[in-house]
């Protein structure tokens, strides 16, 4: 390869990177739901949780991460909805072992996907279970908060659907025995670049004898909303962390099996230049990538994650051991890593409702990572070179211009 190649290859590359470079740190906690800035970080989901607290189960949802002055954010524009489908069929295995595509499928003799992937033991390791049939996935129940400035609850949550008995009071639903709360805690994230940071924090804690049914099995996800569309999803913990499933975050549950499997078959422009240079490990499609976003909790199974959520739960070392190391690799670089690397969070979690740790009293701000001043110097000219360029190119166009305009006057 010539000089000349490798150096437009290099440029290409860097090009491309700086184009993708917003999406790069994409998260539940730093989701890439607006790689340009312009929505409020009031929208972003950052954690969802799920677990049982004896005869009840208690769901919490986090919002805005890097949360300081609470007194400044708005809040008031957003919906905040936790959502389940108790009626969809969840298969697992006695043996949830994490496989290698069809060979190992093709041992265990059951499939989790139609195109024969991904068994049912891998589903159940990785996923929790195995959703029989994705497309059909609906919610019957949604439980819908919205926040006052300081992050409580502005109203009693507005409780719908048909998979949670409810009673009326005062012509709105409620759950008896239910607790709703919410406020400023400390981010629950175990994570050290989170670590000394708050978020608002929703938490319910709902009886099980409040599901009609009885059901044996859960599908659970949470969605913001601001003047009716969608912002942001959260469902399997961390999932959207990597950027090869940031087209979710505006789709219903029932739709991401299909969207995922159209996008690897015809991938978008950033897609495909991401991966040819060299970037599969963060937008590559794996075997095992073409489910719905939402966590599963079967109650039969021990909880933790995948199956459920429990707080304490070191979800990145859990998720590297299947094949997404990412976040993994993320938690060893910031001021705030350390060796070896922390497996809990940086205060200790509530026994009781509503079990999130109290908020940081000095919260941190996120320290921008510096430029050096020689890449300063080099933006700087970048800058001012452009600039002369622009101004060049109107004043040479103009000047043509006024030329042509001379000689047809005396034509």
């Amino acid at each position: 390869m010539t000089e000349k190649r490798r150096t437009a290859r290099r440029a290409l590359r860097a090009t491309t990177l700086l184009l993708l470079a917003p999406l790069l740190f994409g998260s539940d906690h730093a989701d890439p739901i607006d790689p340009f800035d312009r929505e409020r970080e009031e929208g972003g989901l950052t954690d969802l949780f799920a677990f049982p607290d004896g005869d009840h189960l208690v769901l919490i949802l986090c919002v805005r991460r890097h949360l300081t002055e609470a007194r400044s954010k708005w809040l008031k524009p957003y919906t905040y909805d936790i959502k389940m489908d108790t009626k969809s069929t969840v298969a697992v295995a006695e043996e949830a072992t994490p496989g290698y595509g069809e060979e190992y499928a093709a041992r265990e003799e059951r499939y989790c996907d139609e195109r024969k992937r991904l068994g049912v033991g891998e589903a159940t390791a990785r996923y929790g279970g195995c959703v029989e049939h994705p497309e059909t996935i609906e919610e019957n129940v949604r439980i819908r908060f919205r926040l006052a400035g300081d992050g409580k609850l502005r109203e009693e949550p507005e409780i719908t659907g048909v998979g949670l008995t409810t009673e009326k009071k005062d012509g709105k639903a409620f759950v008896p025995g239910a607790r709703f709360e919410a406020g400023i805690f400390d981010d629950p994230f175990i994570f050290p670049n989170f670590y000394s940071t708050n978020v608002f924090g929703i938490v319910a804690r709902i009886p099980f004898a409040a599901f009609a049914g009885n059901p044996e099995s859960f599908l659970i996800w949470a969605s913001s909303e601001k003047s009716g569309r969608r912002v942001d999803h959260v469902g399997r913990s961390l999932r959207t962390q990597n950027p090869r499933f940031e087209l979710l975050n505006t789709l219903e549950p029932k739709e991401h099996a299909a969207a995922l499997q159209e996008e690897h078959e015809n991938p978008g422009l950033v897609r495909d230049l991401a991966r040819r240079y060299g970037l599969d490990s963060l937008f590559a499609y794996r075997t095992w990538d073409f489910v719905p976003d939402v966590m599963v909790y079967v109650r039969s199974r021990p909880v933790g994650f995948p199956n459920g959520r429990l707080l304490t739960d070191d979800v990145a070392a859990l998720l590297a051991r299947y094949g997404d190391t990412l976040l993994l690799e993320l938690s060893y670089l910031g001021t705030r890593a350390s060796w070896p690397r922390s497996t809990k969070n940086d205060k200790e979690f509530q026994p009781e409702f509503p079990y999130l740790a109290p908020p940081q009293e000095k919260p941190m701000a996120p320290v921008p990572v510096p430029i050096s001043r020689a890449n300063k110097m080099k933006l700087a000219a970048i800058a001012i070179g452009t600039v002369a360029i622009l101004v060049f190119t109107h004043w040479l166009v103009a000047a043509l211009y006024y030329r042509w305009k001379r000689r047809r006057r005396y034509l």
